[in-house]
This record gives structure tokens, sequence and C-alpha cells, in this order.
């Protein structure tokens, strides 16, 4: 984590008493600075380790419940020290929590009070108690765990037991860290061996800070209910002055009390007296009777033996009246092995005494000396001393009958009167000197304020004076006070909009303003306050920035150091105070100095002020804040184009089209669904804000599942639990699925999933688990095992696809190659010709890729190379499942005969042929056209079929009119090759030959679209020096037979199948003018119609050449005519004796004619 880690309580307290030295400027022999790896502040934990061999399937859960009650008992430990303990309701239903609110308000009511060792004990059980009987920490363990607390086994009882599945897994016990490392010592040896499982075992300490020995728990007043921003760092620096104030007015009392003992120059006075007279000479001092047991009190309390004063405590028990100590029985702490271990059941009742009813003990002494100065009570014994005579006649008359030969006992206070003492002392005195009756000490001093909202302000290390003002008159000023040798502390926060603050002097010589509370100007204060804040380190590249105002009241808190127990001041965002940063503002560290024009330097915390910026309109308010911990956005070669906004106003405003390409974005906030908007570092754009559903939208197709981020996303839903202990591989990255993977046993752990899960998307599916962290999972056994689980309205939405086989094949060769979702080459490739392939779910044009599963397991495929097979081997592609979304329709044209007609096929075999009207049928040609097939694919019907593909290129290419939106794959245009001298074509712009060009072939760039020349076309498709143009097929043709060869170029004369190109059939009928033909031969007989005899000289005596077509289209049609009645007799016959596709061939050449 880049911390380090502390974990030994003794070498805490040494760093803790170190660092206090040196904050108060004490240097050392050997000193030297280390800061904290990486810039990080130093932690410390509060885990004590006993043993540990987890196993991995309880080591989450188990670490979870000891965080959860260490957060527990730390904060059940500040409750204590800020006294809101006391507010807690559970006080009244748990009965050691009770005993110790109860135990607390007899030490304010003067009730007797327990010993300081077992007062601190009743509040460990009280803090054991919350944590885990008022507290639930076991609420963040799932599945089969369960928690137990204060579970008796054998000769020690757990304050924590994890089970798991029935079985004990963990013991944790709760303790302070004074007693750290005491598992170690305890009767069982299971703290240190565990016990032995399948699971494996723990073991640990949960410490809190120990309240020490002399923590007295004596507060003021109970503070009112403040559970929510309390200054718990503050509160344990006043309990801890508070300590060392009261032993120091403890010990000055130890001083001040022997005075009324009146040392050995007494001893005229009998010893049973002594009594009476210090209490006389305490009513001189504070005009304040003294009780025989408020004596014994102070002598607890001081620690001076009561004898002293001629006192007895015949209390016939044998206790000794000086030892302070309550000694509890056995039953107040349990019966185990454990002194910290809460046994309920033997729990004492509370002690219960009148408020009214002085009982002798060391908080009944403090509580009598109260704001008492001991300086008076010294002055009044010297007074006493002075007269000596009268002293000596008095005490004669305190003699008692039942006192006369025994010591005083303090259970019989007798007729003695403290007032009636000192009146008759009085008496005497004043008729020798009455002014010795007037003690000049005040009788008492200011309290020492110790509340959690008190903070001390350091010495000054150079000459500096402050001004204090009279309280009630803050005009008056009283004093000013040297700030190198003079103490005072801030009464309260400072308010930045107030001119004065209460501050209270302390540690002074003179009691007369030691303590005494004053005002002083803010301004001024916090002038002083700014010396002791260093500036940052210079940074030539740092501009400082303002931070800007609220639009509404809004509090901040600033410091006077780098921690809560220096003075604290208070300011208002929205008023006319300006903050500037004097440094960047870092997530990473704890305080960011400010400067303000009324305050001067400050230190603020981080954390305050990256919540006041994180709302407002401009991204952290236009402050350049350095995160700790952003959210890195990998942007990879393909790119990510998003919307970045300068405010998010309703909901964005001040667009921005980003487009990041190589490079890592970082969001500055954590990425969840539930936040409309993120922070995004756009680098040389700033910082901006974009829709967080953008931000999951891109991250969460990325190899690495979620880019490795904790992604909070809206509406998942749970994987159902398993019963049988079925496990899940899960992984962090997808193209290394073995890297970092475990096994999720969902019989107790839970993943989610977000969507639908569907196997015919994807291979690997995200799945997120309790913490936020998201993997990947092999999409088909995630559906198997969905599948198998009983379905509800809470259960994810799944998809599991049918198989469709591609059968392997020998003839035709074919390579697949393998790939992941993101178009990386993983598995190599497969050869089609050995081995079957499965297609998961079917096929989808738009998508470009489609998932396969073979041996190698499942992978994605590009559609255009899992196309190929079966289209090359024009298969029944309706097994397929093939969805084409948008495919290109083949355009409809009438014509007057039947050449709008064409036939398709189930397969390559022309298997179930069927006729097509290319007039009225609704088209497609899904896969554009593939000239280099013998067939293409078609879609009519809902059905895929197979049409020739001269008819296609034909029907396309020769008789509609260009601008159809068919793809053609043309692949490699095949060039004509250049020979000289040899014949020249005719190209045209335009289909129907219009002002041909003679083009010399040999001095031109000539290519053919298709690698066929179709004799059967008038005009061929060429591409003439980059445009695309016709040319005359005749004089094509004519040209590649002259300059034979030529590769890649083959001329389409005859009919596929080998068939005659025009062998008629036998027409015996009267009114034809054919006869019979056989082989190639001329016909045997002729009509009386002498047309037709040149139709059967010309075009049916012999196989076809083109000058037959010359005779149809010069001398037979100008000797015919070209009437309509005609024309449509000649269509007639010849449809009726030429196959469909030569009677097309025929047209084609005709109907220019026409």
């Amino acid at each position: 984590t880049g911390h380090w880690v502390n974990d030994s309580s003794d070498l805490e307290k040494e760093a803790d008493r170190a660092g206090d030295a040196v904050a108060r400027g004490q240097k050392f022999a050997h000193q030297s600075s280390l800061g904290p790896l990486g810039g990080h502040e130093v932690i410390q934990r509060d885990i004590e380790l006993g043993m540990d061999n987890m196993k991995d399937s309880i080591r989450t859960d188990v670490l979870a419940f000891r965080d959860e009650l260490e957060k527990e008992v730390n904060y059940a430990r500040n409750l204590i020290s800020s006294n809101q303990f006391r507010h807690i309701k559970a006080n009244a239903i748990h009965p050691y929590m009770k005993q110790f609110l109860t135990v607390a308000q007899e030490a304010q009511t003067n009730k007797v009070l327990d010993s300081k060792a077992m007062y601190a004990a009743k509040a460990g059980y009280w803090i054991e108690t919350y944590a885990t009987k008022v507290k639930t920490p076991e609420s963040v363990l799932s599945g089969d765990f369960s928690a137990d607390t204060q579970v008796t086994v054998g000769a020690t009882r757990p304050d924590g037991v994890i089970g798991y599945k029935g079985t004990d897994v963990a013991w944790l016990d709760i303790t302070s860290s004074g007693d750290a490392g005491h598992i170690k010592r305890k009767n069982s040896t299971i703290w240190e061996n565990g016990l032995r499982t399948d699971y494996g075992f723990y073991t640990a300490e949960v410490t809190y800070p120990s309240f020490g020995k002399n923590w007295s728990f004596l507060t003021d007043d109970t503070p009112p209910k403040n559970l929510g921003g309390y200054n718990y760092e503050n509160a344990d620096k006043m309990y801890e002055l508070r300590e060392q104030h009261e032993d120091n007015i403890r010990k000055d009392w130890a001083r001040s009390l022997p005075y009324l003992n009146l040392d050995n120059n007494w001893r005229v006075i009998p010893k049973e007296r002594l009594g009476k007279l210090a209490r006389m000479t305490w009513y001189f001092a504070f005009g304040e009777a003294l009780s025989a047991k408020q004596l014994e009190a102070l002598c607890i309390y001081t620690g001076i033996p009561i004898s002293s004063y001629g006192l007895d405590r015949d209390t016939g028990d044998g206790d000794d009246a000086n030892d302070d100590n309550y000694k509890p029985n056995k039953d107040d702490y349990g019966s185990s092995d454990d002194d910290d271990d809460i046994s309920i059941a033997s729990e004492p009742a509370p002690v219960s005494v009148a408020v009214t009813e002085f009982e002798p003990t060391s908080a009944s002494g403090k509580s009598l000396i109260g704001s008492k100065n001991p300086q008076r009570l010294r002055q009044a014994r010297r007074r006493v001393m002075k007269h000596q005579a009268i002293v000596k006649e008095i005490v004669e008359d305190w003699d008692e009958a039942e006192d006369l030969d025994d010591i005083d006992n303090l259970k019989e206070e007798g007729s003695f009167s403290s007032a009636g003492g000192y009146a008759s002392f009085s008496n005497k005195v004043s008729a020798v000197n009455a002014a010795d009756l007037n003690l000049s000490k005040a009788d008492s001093v200011y309290k020492r304020s110790f509340a959690v909202d008190t903070y001390l302000v350091d010495r000054a290390s150079a000459a500096a004076t402050l001004a204090l003002y009279k309280k009630n008159n803050p005009a008056a000023l009283e004093r000013n006070i040297d700030l190198t040798s003079d103490d005072f502390q801030v009464l309260g926060n400072i308010d930045v909009a107030q001119a004065n603050t209460k501050v209270q002097i302390i540690n002074h010589k003179e009691v007369e303003i030691n303590h005494k509370e004053f005002l002083t100007r803010t301004a001024l204060l916090l002038s002083y306050l700014s010396r002791s804040i260093p500036n940052p380190p210079p940074d030539p590249a740092y501009v400082q920035e303002t931070i800007p105002h609220a639009t509404a009241s809004h509090p901040l808190k600033t410091y006077s150091a780098r921690n809560r127990t220096a003075p604290i001041a208070t300011h208002d965002l929205s008023s006319d105070e300006i903050f500037t940063t004097k440094e960047s503002v870092k997530e990473q560290q704890e305080y960011t100095v400010l400067h303000s024009n009324k305050a001067q330097k400050r230190y603020a915390k981080t954390t305050d002020l990256i919540e006041y910026l994180k709302p407002m309109d401009v991204p952290f308010g236009g402050i350049k804040v350095v995160v700790k911990n952003p959210q890195p956005i990998p942007v990879d070669k393909d790119g990510w184009k998003v919307t970045g906004y300068m405010s998010k106003k309703d909901g964005g405003t001040s667009p921005l089209n980003l487009s990041f390409k190589n490079q890592r974005i970082n969001a500055l906030q954590p990425i969840d669904a539930t936040n409309a908007l993120t922070i995004i570092d756009a680098m040389g754009s700033g910082y901006l804000w974009v829709k967080t559903e953008d931000i999951i939208k891109h991250i969460s197709v990325l190899p690495t599942a979620y880019a490795g981020l904790k992604v909070k996303r809206t509406d998942l839903k749970k994987l159902p639990s398993s019963t049988t202990g079925q496990t899940l591989k899960v992984f962090p990255d997808a193209q290394a699925p073995n890297t970092d993977a475990k096994a999720v046993n969902l019989q107790n752990e839970e993943l989610y999933v977000y969507g639908e899960v569907n196997d015919q998307h994807s291979v690997y599916f995200p799945v997120k688990d309790k913490d936020d962290q998201w993997w990947y999972t092999e999409t088909k056994k995630l559906v198997e095992y969905l599948q198998g689980k009983p379905s509800s309205l809470d259960s994810p939405r799944f998809k599991k696809s049918t198989l469709k086989n591609i059968s392997k094949n020998e003839s035709n060769p074919e390579s697949l190659k393998l790939q992941d979702q993101w178009g990386k080459a993983v598995g190599g490739s497969i050869d089609l010709t050995k081995v079957t392939i499965k297609i998961v779910g079917g096929i989808n044009l738009d998508k470009g890729t489609a998932i396969i599963e073979s041996t190698k397991g499942r992978h994605f495929v590009k559609v255009k190379d899992l196309l190929s097979f079966p289209l090359m081997n024009q298969v029944n592609l309706n097994d397929l499942h093939i969805v084409v979304t948008h495919p290109a329709q083949v355009p409809k044209q009438t014509y007057a005969d039947n050449r709008h007609r064409i036939k398709s096929y189930t397969d390559f075999r022309k298997g179930s042929p069927v006729d097509l009207d290319l007039s009225s049928d609704d088209i497609y040609l899904p896969f554009g056209l593939h000239p280099k097939l013998g067939s293409n694919a078609i879609f009519w019907n809902n059905k895929y079929r197979w049409v020739e593909t001269p008819d296609l290129v034909h029907y396309l290419y020769g008789d509609v009119t260009p601008g159809h939106n068919i793809g053609i794959h043309f692949q490699e245009m095949v060039e004509v090759p250049k020979v000289a001298g040899k014949t020249e074509v005719n190209i045209s712009a335009k289909k129907s030959g219009m002002n041909p060009t003679r083009v010399d072939v040999a001095s031109k760039n000539l290519k053919l679209l298709f690698p066929k020349v179709f004799a059967k076309n008038t005009w061929t498709r060429v591409q003439d020096e980059e445009h695309l143009k016709w040319a005359n097929t005749g004089d094509l043709i004519r040209y590649l037979e002259a300059v034979a060869p030529h590769p890649g170029i083959t001329i389409e004369r005859r009919e596929k199948n080998n068939k005659r190109n025009l062998k008629l059939d036998v027409d015996d009928t009267p009114s034809t003018s054919f006869a019979r033909v056989s082989g190639g031969g001329r016909a045997v007989t002729t009509t009386d119609e002498p047309t037709w005899d040149k139709v059967r000289n010309h075009i049916l005596a012999g196989p076809f050449r083109k000058s037959d077509l010359d005779f149809l289209k010069g001398e037979y049609f100008t000797e015919l005519g070209t009437t309509n009645a005609v024309v449509e007799n000649l269509r007639q016959r010849l449809q009726k004796y030429l196959s469909t596709s030569y009677y097309d061939f025929l047209m084609d050449y005709l109907r220019d004619v026409e």
C-alpha cells in the first residue's frame, strides 16, 4: 500500500511521545527525519495477530468481520472518551453497559467510586458489549458464516467466534492496547495453535487505546448528544491534560494539607484533638464546615495518613483507611482466566448511596477541594500558628467524655462544630489583632477548562505579545501576555466572523489570574497562529487557485496545525472571505495549506475541501484537485470518442467532442452508475464531466474486466446460490484466462451479472463480486449454471443458443482463423477439411464476427471467413440461422417477354428448382454478388436459395438501369493484355453504345470487372483509366482471340453442362416452318414460308456463329419488317425452340434492332 505499518503498541507509544516532543520544538542529539513511503501518511493497525493458516475460502469474510469489529470497538472507545456514551439507549438494556453508566453517574454525584483500575475495566466491558451486542459486525458475513460473542470454551472465553458451516474458524479477543498480546498468555493453547479444521483457523486481538493508569473518568456535565463530527482526537488529549492537571492539584494539596497538622511545635495539643483543630482551620480558610469523614476523604485523596490528625477509622472490619483501592469480589470479573472477560450472570448490583451522604473516598476528597485555593489554607494555618496561646486555650474546651482517653473516632462526630470552634478562636484573636482574621489570599481559584473544543496554543519562538481584554467588557484592556513564556488556551472554535475570541491563561504563577478567562482580538490571534504554519516547498509549476464561494451558507473548519488538537477556526464559504490555495489540493495529503484574507495561513482538511468542491457545476469548482486513487480508463488504438461537458447543469452543458487514442484517461471519482456524471482528467482539455454511462459502456467491453476497476452498476442480478458447492472459474483478463484465476464457490460467495447472459454474444461474460470487483467467466458455463437453477423475477436473464453444424469438406479445403472478441488471434486456425465446427446461435452479418465451437473450445471468427465456406460450397444456408438486417434488394423490371424470369435452387446441385419473377418477387442478395462463384445466394420468401451467377450478372448489368445498390465482390480486376497492332474495340460511356469511341487496347489500361466475357452480352463492363465504361463484346472477343493466350480471362460461349448452343427439338405441327433436325446437320424438309427457310439456313444449319446474328440484325429484319405482329411471332417461335438462357442471349442482340 505504500505505508509504513507499525503493529507494536510499545513502539507506538514511544513514537507518540517522541513525536509530541518534536512538535513542541524539543531537539534530540541524534534526530533525523524519514518521510512516509511514497508520500503517504503513516498508518497503524489495532490488530495483534495470534495465528493464521486460513484458506482462501474463508479469508475474505473473516478479515471483513475483524475489520468491522475493530471499527466498532474504537468507535465505542471514542464514545467514552468524549462522554457521549451516556446517550446510548442500550445502556438500559445490557447489564455491563448499565453498570458502567451507573458508576459514571456516581462519580459526578460523589457517590462511592471504584478504583481507577476497576473503572477502566468496566469501561472495557462497556466497549466490548457495545461492539458485539449493540452493533452487528456479523452483518458483513455471507453464506454459511455465523458469529457469536462471549462464548465459553473450556477455561477461556473469546469475545468473538466466527463459524463456517458449523465449524469454528476464528477467535477474536477485544482488549486495551496496554494489554496487547495477552492472548498468548491465556490458558487455552488454541489462541496460539488454533483448531484443526478443513478451512484453517485464525486468532487475533482487536485493541483500543488504553485509558491509562491515571484516567479518572471524572468529567464535567454530561455533554449534549453529538455523534457526528466529534473531535475525539482532542477529547483524548483533554483527558490526558486533565489527568496531569488534577495530579498537580492533588500534589499541591498534598503539600498544603499537612499545614493542618500544625507540626511538632504543637505537641502541647493532645493528638486526639488535632483533627478538630484541622477542621477549625479549614473553616477559617474557606468558611465551610468540615466533617471527620470529609477530613478522612482528604487524607485518602492526598495520601496523608489519617492518624496524623488524631483520627482513627475504627470500623471494626480491619480495612486500611489509607487504601483507596477498592478490592472487588471475584464475581465482579467473572470466572474465566481472562481479567477482561465478561460474566454477566454474576454481575453485582450497583451501589446506591444518597447524594447528600458523603462517603470517605478518593472521589469525595477530590470533590472537596473543588476550586478552592490551597494558598489560602496555608495562609490560614500561618495565622493560627501566630496565636498558639489562644489555640491551646480553646482546644481545652473541645474535650468530650467519650473521647478523653482515645483519639477521634470517625464514626462519632460528637458535639464538635467547625463553625463553633472557629467562633471561639476568632473572638479571642479579634481582641488581640482583628486584622489577623482577614486572609488576603482568594478562597477559590478559576477552574481550568478541558472541554473537547478547548485548544492549547504553543509558545512563540520569537518575541510576541497578545492583548487580553475583560470578558465582560471587550473594550477594556486588562493585560498583555508574553507569548514566549505565558501559556494560554482557546476556549471553543475561533469564529472568524466574530471580532473577539475567548481564551484562558493556564499554568500561571499568579493564582489570581491563573485559569481566568479573557477576550482577545480574533484577527490578532489568527495572525499569531499563522506564524507556526510553514510555507509549502516552492514549486515553479504551481499556480495558486481561488476557492469558489458557496451560493448558500457552507461551514469550513481550518486548523493551526496538521492535527485537530490545535486551535480550530470556523469559516463560512458564502461570506466575503477569500481563500486561495498555497499548494496543490492533493487528496493523499490529510491537510492543505490555504491563505485567507481574514485568517492568513491555515490548514484545511483536504477531504473537507474536496467534498465541498465535488458538487459544483464546474469540475471541482475549477480547482486542479489531485485525487488519491484516480480510476485509469485505458484507451487502445481503436480509440474512444466521448462527449465531455464543462458544466453539469441540466445534465451537461458546453459539450466538447473528445477523441482519445492509445492513452490512459483518469476518472477522478469512483465510477458509480447512480451518478449521472463523473469527472475525468481529459489531459489537454483539463477536467471535464462525462456521462457515467459512457464510461461504463467503454470499459465494460475491454479485455480486462471493467478495466480492473471497482465499478458500481444498477439493476444487477445475483446468481442463485448453489446448495452443492458448485464453482465458477473467474479471472480478471479475458485474454489470459489462466492468469490470476480463482474458483468462486457459489454456495458461500456471491456473484452478480448485468443484463442478459447470451452465449451467442460473448465467449466470456463479466461478473461482479460483493466488493464491486469485476471478473470474467466463461459464458457457456455461466449459462449452463443458470439453466440448472430455478428461475424467478430476481434471477438473471439468460439465453442458451442452439448449435449449427458445418461439416468438414475434403474436396474444398478451407482454413478458419480463430480470434477473441477484440480481434486478437488466439488458438491458431481450424482446417475445415478435417474438423466439423458448430456455429453458436447463428451468424449476424452486422456484427462482423460470430462464435463457433470446436475441439479447441469456443472462439470468435470473422463472419466473412465463416461464410466463405458455405458460400463456396453452396450448401443449404437455411440451417445456419444467418441474420442480415439490411440486405440489398434486387431491383424489379418488367418486359413484354419472359426475360424477367430466373430459376433458383436449394443448393449447388440445383435441387428443387423454382422460377422467380424478377418483375414482382422480393428478392434479396444478402451477401452481395460473387462473380467467381458458379451460383450466388439470394433470400426469397424467407428462405435462402441459389441462382446461377451468369443469370444474375446478365440481369443486373444487362437489363437493369445502373444505380442499384447490389455490392459486387470483384476481388481483383483482370487486366486486358496489351498487344500492339491488333484489333481496336469500341468503348462507350453508356450501355446503349451511344457515341462509342474507338480505342487502341495496346495504349490503354483496360481492365475487366469479371474474369469472364459473356458472348451473349452486347456490351461488357470494363475499367478504362480508372473510369467504368462499356466495351463492345464482339470487338473484345475478337481482340482476345487475336492476342491469345489471355491468362485469367475466359470467354463464355456455350451453355453449362455442354449443351449445344442452338439445337432445336422436333416440331411436327403444320404451323411451324422448321422440320426435324438431327445432330448438327441441316433441315431435311422445308416449308412454303421463304422467310423461315432463311432462318433454317442461317441459324439451324449448325454451330452458332456471329454471322447468324449479323443476318438477324441486318438482312433478315430488313426483309421481314419490324411490325409488332411479326416480331411477336418471331419471339414466340424462338422461345418455343430455344432454352431460356439462349432465348435471353438472342434477345440481347435483337433488342437494338427492335
